[in-house]
């Protein structure tokens, strides 16, 4: 006899009802995956741009507090020089070569005296204690470098490009740094020696040295050739404020003497007077393209500028800073495109192919701007 099934039996799946399961669960999965993987990138974007900020930061506010305590005094000599390594020019300095793949323009050498917050203050003597330094200016100087954190400075492996900001002591800058300025005649004298920071910085000189045995060491301070065997203080690694910043243009805010109104001039170098697409920034209300550009080499006094040998009715009143920084995927792209290529040769220093070089600075570079008022000269 056979018995009719129990209402109480359970029934299995069918296979429409796995499917539509399996399909609901794989929709949930990827959508979980999608917002951890866009949630990931958004880390990583965040990070980024803190780690870029945060070297950024570093050198803009070192360089506002220097431009604003700037010496400039009204005695018509050349208190501030800008160098552009590679530039052009009858007078520039020897041996200022431009450094691996960066424009001449972007690797500026910035030499002034300043009163920094941050200026050495004591000095170690040999019975261990230490002795506080007289005066407040200094001699600052910035400039490009590449360098590694792992190895030696100089060693072609995990190379990094870098900002390095230098500051010589108030006592030695007084001893040695001011008498050069001040035994020189002005600019516009048409006889006479003239001299200017670059004199002071591409010599030997005394300064107080935290890093030796000695407090006082006599090194060569800014050595321009790259590829000289003589060790340059400038690029040690204890002067380094900003690490993969791959550009810093400058612009140099002016205000004519000889016009009746307070007009302001721009002062850039040439390279940075066009953009990419070779539109002239400026219009000629605010820079003639002509004439405000320097290719080489920029001396400063009080209420004139000197580009490439040209002096200009012009007071500078504020110096406009840009910085470009790589994230850290663009520097570890940069790195292996510079392990693959091959060496300049008066540096030593691993190129990459130039336009590989502008898509990895456009891809992953991020630039950061700051507008600083010189406050000592009026501005």
């Amino acid at each position: 006899m056979s018995s009719s099934p129990s209402p109480l039996t359970r029934r299995g799946f069918t296979l429409i009802e796995v499917l539509v399961a399996t399909a609901i669960m794989v929709i949930i999965v990827l959508a979980v995956v999608t917002i951890a993987s866009d949630s990931f990138k958004a880390y990583d974007r965040v990070v980024a741009n803190l780690t870029t900020q945060s070297e950024a930061r570093s050198v803009l506010d070192a360089m506002e507090g220097d431009f604003q305590t700037a010496v400039m005094r009204r005695d018509g000599r050349c208190w501030m020089e800008v160098i552009l390594p590679g530039g052009s020019g009858s007078n520039m300095p020897p041996g200022t070569a431009a450094l691996g793949d960066l424009q001449p323009e972007d690797q500026p050498i910035v030499m002034l005296f300043a009163s920094p917050l941050d200026r050495p203050r004591w000095v170690p003597t040999a019975s261990g204690t230490r002795t506080a330094l007289k005066g407040d200016v200094c001699a600052v100087a910035y400039r490009f470098g590449q360098s590694s954190p792992f190895d030696s400075p100089g060693e072609k492996i995990q190379q990094i490009y870098g900002v390095y900001r230098t500051i010589i002591d108030s006592e030695n800058t007084y001893a040695n740094a001011l008498p050069l300025i001040l035994s020189s005649v002005p600019l516009s004298a048409s006889s006479g020696t003239k001299k200017y920071p670059v004199d002071y910085w591409g010599a030997s000189q005394t300064f107080h040295n935290y890093n030796t045995a000695t407090p006082n060491d006599s090194r060569v301070l800014m050595n321009f050739n790259y590829s000289s065997s003589t060790p340059s203080w400038t690029l040690d690694q204890s002067n380094m404020i900003g690490s993969n910043i791959v550009a810093m243009n400058l612009i140099f805010w002016c205000r004519s003497n000889s016009s009746a109104t307070p007009v302001l001039y721009a002062v850039c170098p040439k390279g940075a007077s066009t953009d990419r697409y070779g539109s002239t920034i400026f219009d000629s209300t605010l820079r003639n393209p002509a004439t405000d550009v320097f290719t080489g080499r920029l001396q400063i006094t009080s209420d004139s500028i000197n580009t490439d040998g040209t002096l200009r009715n012009y007071s500078l009143k504020a110096v406009e800073v840009s910085l470009t920084v790589l994230s850290p995927d663009g520097v570890k792209e940069l790195k292996a495109l510079q392990n693959l290529t091959g060496t300049q040769s008066n540096t030593g220093v691993k190129l990459g192919n130039s336009n590989d070089f502008k898509r990895i600075v456009g891809q992953y570079g991020i630039n950061y701007t700051r507008y600083i008022r010189l406050v000592s000269n009026g501005g």
